[in-house]
C-alpha cells in the first residue's frame, strides 16, 4: 500500500444492498476463500454509510480477476460495523488524514 493511500480518507461511492463488491463490504475478497459462500457480507446495506469515512488498512489483487480489493477501517466508532473487504474502485477519494 501507498503512503498516499495510508495517508487518504475515501467514503463508499455508491453505498447499497447491491453485491457487485462495491456497494457493501464483506468478510473476505469475493470468491477468495474456499467453500465460502461468495456473498459473506460484513454489511449488507451500506445505505446508511453515506457520511461514514474510512482509512485503508490491508489491499490485495485477486489474481484470476485481477481486481485490487481493500480492507476499510472506519473513522468514527458509529461505523465500526460495516469495516470489511471492498473493492478499491467502489470507493472515493475524501481528503487525507490530516485534511477530512
Amino acid at each position: 500500500m501507498s503512503q498516499t493511500q495510508k495517508d487518504t480518507i475515501y467514503r463508499i461511492t455508491t453505498p447499497g444492498i447491491a453485491n457487485d463488491g462495491k456497494s457493501a463490504t464483506y468478510m473476505d475478497p469475493m470468491y477468495t476463500q474456499y467453500k465460502l459462500n461468495h456473498d459473506d457480507r460484513q454489511v449488507d446495506n451500506t445505505s446508511n454509510y453515506g457520511p461514514a469515512r474510512f482509512r485503508l488498512d490491508r489491499i490485495g489483487t485477486r489474481t484470476q480477476e485481477g481486481d485490487t480489493w481493500v480492507y476499510i477501517v472506519a473513522t468514527e466508532p458509529a461505523y465500526t460495523v460495516a469495516n470489511g473487504w471492498i473493492k478499491l474502485d467502489g470507493l472515493t477519494a475524501t481528503g487525507t488524514v490530516t485534511n477530512q
